[in-house]
């Protein structure tokens, strides 16, 4: 015997539990994409006295991208914030991933 409108129901029920979940997942991937905070490579180049424009366009532009990716999923944000605030020229290699790649800019 088959029930039709039970059928609707679960068919419908599931496509709305999926239609949320990708709600879900649309609005956090926009949160991360207009998130505003500072780009702290930046500001850690300029202390370095590295000029960035040279490595923002042409060949370099591919590995600065990957940089900038990396410093912002950083989990030592704060500790790079903390290091920026005390106007200090070393330290940060010990806590950021861009190290290799500030000391082939600066090389």
């Amino acid at each position: 015997m088959e029930y039709p409108l039970l059928q609707s129901i679960a068919f419908f029920g599931v496509a709305a539990l999926g239609l949320g979940i990708l709600a879900f997942a649309a609005v956090a991937l926009w949160r991360e994409m207009i998130d505003e905070r500072p780009l702290l490579l930046a500001q850690l180049l300029a202390r370095e006295h590295v000029e960035m424009s040279p490595h923002v366009s042409g060949v370099g532009a591919r590995q600065f991208a990957l940089a900038a990716r990396r410093c912002m999923h950083c989990a030592a944000r704060e500790r790079c914030e903390d290091w920026l605030a005390q106007d200090r020229r070393s330290g940060y290699e010990a806590f950021c991933p861009n190290t290799g790649y500030i000391a082939r800019l600066k090389g």
